[in-house]
């Protein structure tokens, strides 16, 4: 099983699936502590897309996100998750909280210029 943390577009349950090709095997609601920058980008051609950035800035606010787990391929999910992101992100660990206030551990993609900042 591997998990993965998610507090953008793949928040939706139906994007996430469509984009790995499987619903997830646990999903449960929570925060993040990290400093959430938009992104602007020009280049996308219906105009300009703003999105959510993870990064590890000084600024440490509490960010809505949910955990999810998935069996099986997990290579696949891997892989679908990176050509989804692009190469505006590198995936990392980071510390989710769950509603209870249990800690978890899963991978996050963040903004590449912030990895080991």
């Amino acid at each position: 099983m591997i998990d993965y943390i998610f507090y953008g577009s793949l928040m939706d349950p139906q994007l996430l699936e469509r984009i790995v090709g499987q619903e997830p095997v646990r999903r449960i609601e929570g925060t993040i502590a990290g400093h959430i920058v938009e992104i602007h980008d020009p280049t996308e051609p219906h105009g300009v897309l703003t999105y959510p950035m993870l990064t590890r800035g000084r600024t440490r606010e509490t960010v809505p996100a949910v955990l999810c787990s998935f069996n099986g391929d997990t290579k696949a999910v891997e892989q679908a998750l990176d050509d989804y992101e692009g190469d505006g992100y590198v995936r990392t660990t980071w510390e989710f909280r769950d509603a209870r206030g249990h800690i978890h551990t899963g991978f996050v993609f963040i903004g590449y210029q912030t990895e080991g900042v």
